[in-house]
């Protein structure tokens, strides 16, 4: 009869986020927020401050997170889903997930060809990587001082999601309307003439005739 051997069980122990260090949450970034019965200093969303300063509204934030998914999705393969999944979803398999991938990216992609180069890299800077205002303000103008710096940041953040608002949906729609075996500069004309406003609706169009 064989003994049985008893390996020594090794405990992994998980990394205790400890939250920034007291003099980066000194910074003018972090607000002071209360969880439970004590205070903490979390860094300041941007949506967020956008939108209590009314520079933005609800809509406004709604979009730019659709985005933030679908280019987090896109690039990583990692999807991220606020909401709670409906009632009697069917879970997909690799190939279902691969076109959902792919169509993120792809509405990614319509988003960028309806913006400007620096507009899309301002979706990044605020979105994805989260640079503060005091940040971009500082790299991008050093020479105003600080209240100049996130007074410019704040405008053109707002010019850059105000547009996003138009483009994104178009992208979306485009996707949809597009023939079954339309081209990516097929689908980015819809996209771009649904953004202007050129045209309605696809089906009803004969401008693609």
């Amino acid at each position: 009869m064989k003994k049985t051997i008893k390996r020594p069980r090794h405990e992994i122990r998980q990394a205790q986020d400890m939250g920034p260090t007291p003099e980066r949450a000194a910074k003018p970034d972090y607000d002071t927020v209360a969880e439970g019965k004590k205070t903490v200093r979390r860094k300041r969303c941007i949506l967020a401050t956008l939108e209590r300063s009314g520079r933005i509204d609800g809509s406004v934030v709604t979009i730019a997170n659709r985005w933030y998914h679908d280019y987090v999705f896109s690039q990583s393969g990692i999807l991220e889903i606020d909401a709670e999944l409906p009632e009697g979803y069917v879970k997909g398999d690799v190939h279902t997930f691969a076109i959902a991938r792919g169509k993120a990216g792809e509405r990614i992609s319509l988003v960028r060809s309806m913006l400007t180069e620096n507009e899309h890299r301002w979706l990044i800077f605020l979105l994805v990587r989260e640079f503060s205002m005091s940040e971009l303000g500082a790299s991008l103008w050093p020479e105003l001082c600080r209240t100049q710096q996130i007074a410019r940041c704040e405008k053109q953040a707002e010019i850059v999601l105000k547009k996003l608002v138009n483009a994104y949906p178009a992208a979306q729609k485009a996707q949809v309307d597009a023939p079954p075996r339309s081209t990516f500069p097929q689908r980015k004309k819809i996209a771009l003439d649904y953004m202007q406003h050129k045209i309605q609706d696809y089906s009803k169009s004969h401008t693609y005739a």
